[in-house]
């Protein structure tokens, strides 16, 4: 086999699988058998067929799933994103208020059969939206296009290079600022900012004097007079860097604050920028920021000091303020006045979560919508009106498990560190064990809790399953310190912290090793790996989904190098080489090992972790392992970060269910070693 000699950073090593890295004739037929012998052995097992049905029937409950995009009661309309029966992906649909039903105003699958919504922005009033298709799972190619919903047409000029974009837009309906790239060969690292206006001759780039990186957040002021540009500093969170005063535009753009690792993200009151910051502080705190002097802390003023709250977000909604944070991993809703004392608490369903981007306040109006979700429900549309401190729920959720019932399990970690996990079992079987167990489980990047709908999982928890759902250092949910301690050169306490739940749970008798099984997507998919590499003991059964499992050279692809920048480190820099190397899945693979069944899938158009990282991983696992549990690979095609389209999702997940049951809830066969 040939090998190349390497060296990244400090640290040099012989790779045999380079060539997986590129899309050649000899990868794809190596790719195409791979795929070949997992349809062999997933889909030849007995129950598949029941299985997928089982899935289908769980994946949606009525028919199709609205999720709400925009509440916008000036205008009088509402904007859905349905994922009707029949439908490969979701449409754009508006509800007028004095219709019964809504109507179609965008339909992705006229563009052609593997487009999707990827960005859609609402204005104001209504009028318009502007938005993004994704084609085959990529944005890559994504164009802004704006649509007049009245006249059904889309209306010039489009704004190419538009993936990862953020669309914010003028008060009065009159433009909007967007993010695109500069250039098709920066798409997926660098950004600019443009102005875009109906019927000008093109989007106008706007000038900052710097680079701005993948993700920027962009806000307009209710007012219309300020505009803001937040860059992402992990998933859940943003620091306001730059800021425009169109009162005086010949003094162009500005730093608002300098380049730094604390949050800051709020909303426009007046002159003042009231914000969450995190810098400092552990759990956050809200401070009323001068737009003239944002650069000296000393002219802030506290409105809110660090609580027991983990403070993640405000948005503005009239004149109220609409705080997003987290309590014990679940969702709180406040509702503030503009001075940041609390007004009222939103009474959402118990231990509910409202994602980043699934709370819609807007500026001209009291009101807020919102999806909030669960491991027992799927969605459903609420709307809360400030003036009237009430919660109504527009549509119920599209399907739920009303017969399970969820626990909570603490353990310790290596470092003397509780960590928590949500355990839910279907209530027939009780709590007693041992019984099957999937762990779910992200760690990183500041995330919410990824609490979702586990309704397809009924197969699973109809054969006795149960499903666990790690809090895991990384996250954000309880914390900077608990984020940082998973980051960077503390990222081994993430996979300790995943050791430890699995131990408890086998501890107390509720599952045993070979019962014992994890899954984990994009970053999790890389926690799946090294949990398959550092722990073959302790798991039968083991799902990267999405990974990246070559540290050392994912930062060749433009996007993993934004990434690994923000969570991981760079392993071109001494400081993180010999770290990354030391945990890196691929390179720590063990000739002679008896390593679990793995299932490997990965998306042919992945921009954010690319297919390669599952071949190299998939290649390099075969050859070591000794045990008789299968290695496979799936790489899905049109498919980008996760399932897309509903005949692919559908199967995606019947065939992480079917392989989990086959070695999780079947006859038990001991490893080799």
């Amino acid at each position: 086999m040939n090998t190349t000699t390497v060296t990244v950073g400090t640290v040099t090593f012989d790779d045999a699988y380079t060539w997986l890295e590129h899309d050649s004739e000899r990868t794809s037929d190596w790719q195409r058998q791979q795929n070949e012998r997992t349809d062999g052995v997933l889909r030849g097992l007995p129950g598949f067929a029941a299985i997928l049905d089982g899935v289908e029937a769980a994946d949606t409950g009525r028919g199709h799933h609205d999720e709400s995009v925009g509440a916008v009661p000036t205008g009088g309309r509402s904007f859905l994103i349905r994922h009707l029966d029949g439908a490969q992906v979701a449409s754009l649909w508006v509800q007028e208020r004095d219709a019964s039903e809504p109507r179609l105003v965008i339909d992705p699958a006229v563009r052609g059969r593997h487009f999707a919504l990827a960005t859609v922005s609402p204005s104001p009033t209504g009028r318009y939206v502007a938005y993004t298709f994704a084609e085959e799972g990529n944005t890559r190619g994504a164009t802004i296009r704006v649509l007049d919903v009245d006249t059904g047409q889309d209306i010039a000029p489009d704004v190419p290079l538009a993936a990862h974009t953020d669309i914010a837009w003028l008060p009065d309906e009159s433009g909007l600022y967007c993010t695109a790239a500069p250039s098709a060969d920066v798409v997926d690292s660098v950004k600019r900012i443009l102005f875009w206006r109906p019927g000008a001759a093109e989007a106008v780039a706007q000038e900052l004097g710097a680079d701005l990186t993948v993700h920027v957040l962009l806000q307009v002021s209710s007012d219309g007079r300020f505009v803001g540009a937040l860059e992402m500093i992990d998933v859940a969170h943003r620091r306001m860097r730059w800021i425009l005063d169109r009162a005086e535009p010949d003094r162009g753009w500005r730093e608002f604050l300098p380049a730094g690792d604390g949050a800051c993200s709020g909303a426009f009151v007046a002159d003042t920028y009231v914000a969450v910051v995190t810098g400092g502080t552990d759990r956050g705190r809200i401070v009323a920021i001068p737009v003239t002097t944002s650069g000296d802390e000393s002219t802030w003023a506290e409105l809110r000091s660090e609580s027991g709250l983990t403070l993640s977000d405000l948005s503005r909604a009239g004149d109220w303020l609409v705080l997003q944070a987290y309590e014990r991993g679940a969702s709180v809703v406040e509702i503030l006045r503009l001075d940041g004392r609390v007004h009222a608490r939103v009474p959402l369903p118990t231990g509910s979560v409202v994602w980043p981007g699934a709370l819609r306040a807007m500026a001209l109006s009291d009101e807020v919508t919102m999806t909030p979700v669960n491991v027992r429900f799927d969605g459903g549309i609420w709307r809360y009106s400030i003036g009237e401190g009430r919660l109504t729920r527009l549509r119920p959720p599209a399907a739920q498990l009303d017969d399970a019932v969820v626990t909570e399990v603490v353990a310790t970690s290596a470092d003397g560190t509780q960590v928590h996990c949500h355990l839910l079992a279907l209530k027939k079987f009780g709590g007693e064990g041992p019984r099957p167990i999937v762990i779910n489980g992200y760690g990183g990047f500041g995330a919410p809790p990824l609490l979702r709908y586990a309704g397809w999982w009924r197969p699973f928890l109809e054969a006795g399953g149960m499903l666990a759902w790690a809090h895991l250092r990384g996250d954000g949910a309880f914390g900077r310190d608990w984020r940082e301690q998973g980051r960077y050169l503390a990222k081994q306490n993430t996979y300790h912290d995943l050791y430890a739940i699995a131990e408890e749970l086998i501890a107390r008798e509720l599952t045993t090793p070979d019962r014992l099984g994890f899954t984990g997507l994009s970053n999790g998919g890389l926690t799946a790996a090294v949990a398959i590499v550092q722990r073959p003991d302790l798991f039968r059964a083991v799902v990267p989904e999405v990974p990246i499992t070559d540290l050392m050279r994912g930062v060749n692809d433009p996007y993993a190098e934004f990434a690994m920048s923000i969570e991981y480190g760079d392993p071109r820099n001494p400081r993180f080489s010999d770290y990354l190397y030391a945990y890196s899945p691929v390179h720590n693979l063990v000739d002679g090992t008896a390593y679990p069944a793995v299932l490997i899938i990965s998306g042919d158009r992945d921009a954010n972790t690319p297919a390669w990282h599952g071949r190299k991983f998939a290649a390099r696992l075969q050859e070591a392992t000794t045990s008789p549990h299968p290695v496979l690979l799936r790489v899905w095609e049109h498919t980008g970060h996760g399932a897309g389209e509903r005949d692919i999702r559908r199967q995606y997940r019947a065939e992480i269910v079917a392989f989990f049951m086959e070695h999780l809830t079947g006859p038990r066969r001991e490893r080799r070693s």
